[in-house]
């Protein structure tokens, strides 16, 4: 995901006359939680004419890549791997980032030596989001393993065919990158973009990643669940605090109280619990403060996980997308409507 700012700019008056365009400042950044999940930048502009009619008009901008990823040394091992066909002759990644390769040189990085002779055939890309293990690595039977890289992606040239080879330890890390490439391949190989009913001229023939994809969303739902039945345990433990709470302050306002009968063993173990739910382990907070902050550390937990998977799943998804529209040759309104089937937008709520 992309940061903005500012998101919302309002001009007093615009002028329509053929002078120097207005040039509005808008900064974009990447953030360092979540993966981007598009490179689209959707501008709306709402107005109200010469003759006081409200108009709306937008435009969809589409930004640099490396305003997503920094250039960085190829991995020759990664966990998973997609290969992308052209019945073209291959083009060099020097010539298909070339962009991406001017910014960091005039930003002060020394691109040879980084990426070495062989950038031709073999370049990486290394996303911002180095802030989070990616969430699928991390709880896969591979954590352990040191070489792994979750925020790389590296790009293999055949040498004797149009053949590119996309390999990282995350699937979801390969989609910005892999949609990327086939975008510029398209470009490099036709000039004109491809209208809505010609398909791309790039192919995809590797079997679909279904398993990992299933396995992410369960991962997912998993966690909801978790939220759901944590949240319910809070709610419930909190209730029964507040009940104890209130039959103790009536007993103490009794002028003639009744024994207690071991209510106060109840509230401190109703109290304990809350703390164990919350996990909580000091108890220099008071009852009151804790009853109302314990969306505590497991709740906190649960629910940065689910962003994290949410914004996995969504890069999964287009991913699956592109790569099934490419191995069935789907032209580019079929692909849009395969898109609104897979719903690979998520927007975490309640349902």
């Amino acid at each position: 995901n992309l940061f903005i700012s500012p998101k919302n700019i309002h001009l007093p008056k615009v002028t329509g006359l053929k002078t120097t365009p207005l040039v509005v400042k808008v900064s974009v950044f990447a953030t360092k939680s979540l993966l981007t999940t598009s490179l689209d930048l959707n501008v709306t502009a709402a107005y109200t004419s010469h003759k006081n009619e409200p108009q709306i008009t937008s435009h969809v901008i589409h930004l640099p890549a490396f305003l997503a990823c920094r250039p960085r040394p190829p991995s020759k091992n990664a966990l998973y791997k997609l290969t992308l066909d052209t019945d073209f002759n291959a083009i060099p990644l020097t010539d298909l980032f070339a962009d991406v390769l001017y910014a960091y040189q005039e930003a002060g990085l020394d691109i040879v030596e980084l990426l070495g002779n062989n950038s031709i055939q073999a370049m990486g890309f290394q996303h911002f989001n180095s802030a989070i293990v990616n969430t699928s690595v991390a709880d896969s039977s591979q954590a352990n393993n040191s070489s792994l890289n979750p925020t790389l992606v590296s790009i293999l040239v055949s040498k004797n065919a149009g053949r590119y080879r996309v390999q990282s330890d995350s699937y979801s890390l390969m989609y910005s990158i892999l949609a990327e490439l086939e975008r510029r391949l398209n470009q490099k190989i036709e000039s004109s973009p491809p209208s809505e009913s010609q398909t791309s001229l790039v192919k995809f023939n590797d079997a679909l990643p279904f398993e990992e994809y299933f396995i992410l969303v369960q991962s997912h739902l998993s966690y909801r669940i978790q939220l759901l039945q944590a949240t319910s345990r809070l709610n419930d433990v909190s209730q029964q605090y507040r009940l104890i709470e209130k039959r103790l302050l009536v007993r103490f306002k009794d002028k003639n109280p009744t024994p207690l009968n071991g209510l106060d063993i109840l509230l401190k173990e109703t109290y304990q619990n809350l703390l164990q739910i919350g996990k909580r382990s000091s108890l220099s907070a008071s009852p009151s403060v804790l009853i109302h902050s314990l969306v505590a550390d497991e709740v906190e937990t649960i629910q940065t996980k689910i962003a994290q998977y949410s914004n996995e799943i969504e890069c999964f998804s287009k991913l699956m997308t592109l790569l099934i529209s490419l191995k069935y040759q789907f032209s580019l309104s079929e692909r849009q409507f395969l898109q609104s089937f897979l719903c690979p937008e998520i927007k975490d709520g309640i349902e």
